[in-house]
Formats: C-alpha cells, sequence, structure tokens
C-alpha cells in the first residue's frame, strides 16, 4: 500500500515527488529507484541493516528492491525533505542503463553536503523538481535530461560499490516486508512470519532484530501506522474504521501506537491535513 500510494501519483511518466515532515518511514522497498533530499532537520536512514546519519543540504539515493527506513530527528521541530521515486525505464541513455541494471553494483547511497559533487547533484535534483511541478509541455523531456545528467554524473564520479556482500541479508529482509505487506491487516505474529517463511522462531527473532534494528512487534505497529497515516488524508472515512483496516483490534491501542510514533493525535493528524485540503 505504501508503493501504491507514490504510483497513483504517476502522470505521462513513471515518477513520482512526495514532501515530509513525518517522523518514520517504515522499512519497505520498491522497483522504482529513490532520491531524497534533506532540506531541513537530521535524519536516520538504515539501508539493508547498515545506518545513515543524513543532515540539511544531504543527498541519499536508494537503489531498486533496497530494504530502507527513515526516523526524523527534527531540529528546533523543524524537519523537511524531498523525495522523488521513479522507475529506471525512464532512462533511455544504454550506458547508464547497463550500469544500473548491473546486479553486483549499486549507487552509493549518502553524498553529504560538504562533497565536491553534492552542488551539482543538488541543483539538478531542485530544477528536475522544478520541471515536475511545472507540468508545461517541456517537462516530460526536461525531467527525463535531468535525470540522466544525474546519473551520468554519479557513476563519471565513481560513485558505484559492489553490492554482492548484502544480497543474503536483502532476501531475508524482503522476503520479511512482502509478508508483511500482504498480511499486515490481520492478526499476525512474529511466529506467523517466521513458519510462513520457514525459519525457527528464535532465529527468526534474532535476525529480524539484527537486520531491522527492532523487534517484530514494533516493527508492524511502526508499519500499520504508516499505512493507517496514509488513510486519514480521507477525511471521509472514521478514524475507527481505519484502526480496524490497518489490523489495530481497539482503537485505543492504535490512537496510542500512533501518538508513540507519528508525535500526534490521529484525530489531530485527521484534522491537520482536512484543513490543508480546504485551503
Amino acid at each position: 500500500m505504501i508503493e501504491d500510494n507514490f504510483k497513483s501519483q504517476y502522470k505521462s511518466l513513471p515518477i513520482a515527488v512526495s514532501y515530509d515532515t513525518g517522523v518514520y518511514t517504515n522499512a519497505h522497498n520498491h522497483r522504482e529507484f529513490e532520491i531524497l533530499y534533506f532540506q531541513k532537520g537530521s535524519a536516520e536512514v538504515t539501508v539493508n541493516n547498515k545506518v545513515y546519519l543524513v543532515s540539511e543540504g544531504d543527498m541519499f539515493f536508494v537503489n531498486p528492491y533496497e530494504v530502507h527506513a527513515i526516523r526524523f530527528i527534527p531540529k528546533n521541530g523543524l524537519f523537511a525533505r524531498i523525495c522523488i521515486c521513479f522507475d529506471c525505464n525512464i532512462i533511455t541513455n544504454e550506458t547508464i542503463s547497463k550500469s544500473l541494471n548491473n546486479e553486483d553494483y549499486k549507487i552509493m547511497h549518502h553524498i553529504k553536503k560538504k562533497d565536491p559533487i553534492n552542488k551539482y547533484l543538488s541543483r539538478n535534483f531542485l530544477e528536475l523538481i522544478n520541471a515536475y511541478e511545472d507540468g508545461s509541455e517541456w517537462s516530460d523531456s526536461e525531467i527525463t535530461s535531468y535525470i540522466t545528467l544525474l546519473f551520468i554524473k554519479l557513476i563519471k564520479s565513481d560513485k558505484l560499490y559492489n553490492h554482492e556482500r548484502g544480497k543474503s541479508n536483502e532476501k531475508f529482509c524482503k522476503a520479511v516486508i512482502e509478508y508483511v505487506s500482504a498480511n499486515y491487516k490481520s492478526d499476525i505474529t512474529s511466529k506467523d512470519v517466521a513458519d510462513a517463511l520457514s525459519y525457527d522462531k528464535s532465529y527468526f527473532c534474532r535476525a529480524f532484530k539484527k537486520n531491522f534494528s527492532r523487534t517484530f512487534s514494533e516493527y508492524l505497529n511502526i508499519y500499520r501506522v504508516t499505512n493507517a497515516r496514509i488513510l486519514l488524508e480521507d477525511n471521509s472515512i472514521s478514524i475507527s474504521d481505519i484502526a480496524t483496516q490497518c489490523g489495530f483490534n481497539s482503537y485505543s491501542y492504535f490512537a496510542e501506537c500512533f501518538k508513540k510514533y507519528q508525535g500526534i493525535k490521529p484525530s489531530e493528524y485527521q484534522k491537520k491535513n482536512y484543513s490543508k485540503a480546504s485551503d
């Protein structure tokens, strides 16, 4: 459902842009390439069990199917980032396509503000966003050109790394995420997932904590809250129905989890987003 949310934003090109001031983006993966630009505050970005501390002005790249999550660290109560997701088929340059489709090599994740190429990349990225928002007859051509130039710069600057060693952990994470995505609305436990994936429960719990840096129950609650946040943007659905749709057995527990992970009550979040839509 999280992935479908940005796919629904596709226009003439398979590309979506989002702006976020949230607290958590739960661990997930998708076939699209993702680029993040951090405008305010800081964040911990986890990719395949490695944690990166990202600050204002930094850029972050998530390769297709990589398991990733974000925990925002607001500065003076503020956090803002721009995210763009796009299908790699948007790139027609043969050399770039070969590099991106090589499973053993991926684009380096974290490009800090002080990195010499950050100035070029961030300027290119913001021009890309402007072209996307402009929506003129030239926008599609501009968008594909900016994306192509961005990857040319990354590849020419040797921002690739060998991906071979992380494949086994990624396989485990992808299997877990796919199961949770398909079953989070039901009353599932760590034993259910372990049994479904043919793991001993004790081994599964250890492997899960190692790869996701939290217990399965914590992950499941954050996943449900993240999906509930999307539904709360539709004022026509009652909060109690949203809680049930997202797998919570009681409204009070849903409200407790939502406040814990989003820093605001679900009723306040729905009212806040309804007010924005009415403006």
